[in-house]
């Protein structure tokens, strides 16, 4: 969430850059209007890419393949359901350097 709001504020700060002499009101109106303009375009690339069945993000889904490679690597010995504890052992690979 981080990096939205770094996002909209950069946008803010480089939108009032532009519009630093003008009337209280021309500011706030361009502002909303550019905000507006933002909003519209990201909703878009959304809508894109949730009718391209891409559900999540690009980093979501590197997260997801890496912890599923991994899954292929451990096998879970015991669970124990008092201390919410898993027993795992790795294994190993012989084929992996």
């Amino acid at each position: 969430m981080g990096h939205m709001t770094t996002n909209l504020a950069e946008t803010i700060n480089s939108n009032l850059r532009k519009i630093r002499n003008l009337l209280i009101s021309a500011i706030i109106m361009s502002t909303y209007k550019r905000c507006n303009s933002l909003f519209i375009q990201r909703g878009k690339e959304v809508n894109d890419k949730l009718r391209a069945d891409h559900v999540y993000t690009e980093t979501i889904n590197k997260a997801k393949r890496d912890a599923e490679s991994k899954t292929n690597s451990h096998h879970i010995l015991e669970f124990d359901h008092h201390n919410t504890r898993f027993f795992m052992q790795e294994i190993i690979n012989p084929r992996e350097g």
